[in-house]
């Protein structure tokens, strides 16, 4: 994943789908402190109904700086069909 696919994901989380839940997986374990990471790879797993998204919850949480980021986020993608 290039800068310009990362700021693109970061304006519209909804783009993400299967192809980048590995490149943000991969992002993740590069740069583990990477906040808008963190909550891009938890909102890809939530869309995708992945078993790994209980687990990566907790991760952002730890890592967020504000956790109404991330609940936001989640709730958008609730929202979408």
């Amino acid at each position: 994943m290039n800068r310009q696919q990362f700021s693109e994901l970061i304006k519209y989380p909804g783009l993400t789908d299967t192809r980048s839940l590995k490149m943000l997986e991969d992002i993740v374990k590069r740069f583990p402190y990477c906040q808008s990471g963190q909550l891009l790879y938890t909102y890809n797993l939530y869309r995708d109904e992945d078993i790994q998204y209980p687990v990566q919850l907790r991760k952002a949480a730890a890592y967020a700086g504000d956790r109404r980021i991330l609940k936001a986020l989640i709730e958008s993608a609730k929202k979408q069909p």
